[in-house]
């Protein structure tokens, strides 16, 4: 996340917020497509941005204060399991998830971690559903 932190230093962005979803799983190298714009929570009264972001307001049952990683400043990003938690229960494009979710278990091997997640996220069926169809998904993507 180095590059991200010299990134916005250079820019003169002075940013407070959690970068998330699609952007998140870009900066953790979990996708390979470089979303535009980047996404982030936070509150739009306090940062001073560049035109490349974009701002959504967040979800009120959703904290942002767990589950994060710190950038640079007030900036966060959510972690790698959290990310994908989010993705799913914001409804992100599939090919995002499935992706995200590929690169994860290349990575790390297991699902126990991702599973906890997606039981203290709520989200526990839909990421099964992923998780169920993700062979079937890279077999038709191929």
């Amino acid at each position: 996340m180095v590059w991200l932190k010299n990134r916005f230093i250079k820019d003169g962005a002075v940013l407070t917020g959690v970068i998330a979803t699609v952007s998140a799983t870009y900066i953790h190298k979990l996708s390979n497509f470089p979303p535009s714009p980047l996404i982030r929570f936070s509150d739009v009264s306090l940062t001073k941005s560049p035109h490349y972001l974009r701002f959504l307001v967040p979800d009120k049952t959703l904290p942002l204060t767990e589950d994060i990683e710190h950038v640079a400043g007030n900036l966060y990003v959510t972690n790698k399991e959290r990310t994908i938690c989010d993705m799913i229960l914001y409804e992100s494009a599939d090919e995002f998830i499935y992706e995200s979710l590929e690169t994860y278990l290349d990575l790390y091997g297991t699902i126990e971690t991702l599973k906890d997640y997606s039981k203290k996220y709520n989200c526990e069926e839909k990421m099964f559903y992923y998780i169920d169809s993700l062979d079937e998904y890279l077999a038709d993507s191929y």
